[in-house]
């Protein structure tokens, strides 16, 4: 099984993917590192990665960091024609 999170503005989205396919979706208000481990175990989770447009607590960050996810964010505004990179290094640009 895989874990998708989508840790938006308003709504943190858990997608939970089997061979493939959307299995499970939860949604919640805030990320938190005990939803993270719980979703982990029930499911039996081999790979995560995690899309965040809200800064990260350092808590949440150290526990994805363990669990070796795929951290894709951008907490910085950006401004028209500039390139950034995103925390795991994957360039994209406004």
């Amino acid at each position: 099984m895989n874990l998708t999170i989508d840790a938006g503005n308003s709504r943190v989205k858990y997608g939970i993917f089997s061979n493939d396919e959307l299995a499970k979706v939860i949604v919640r208000d805030s990320l938190k590192s005990m939803d993270i481990e719980e979703l982990y175990k029930e499911h039996q989770i081999k790979r995560s990665i995690i899309c965040a447009s809200r800064n990260l607590s350092p808590e949440n960050l150290a526990y994805l960091q363990s669990r070796d996810t795929l951290i894709l964010e951008d907490f910085r505004k950006r401004q028209a024609g500039r390139s950034y990179s995103s925390a795991c290094g994957i360039p994209f640009c406004q």
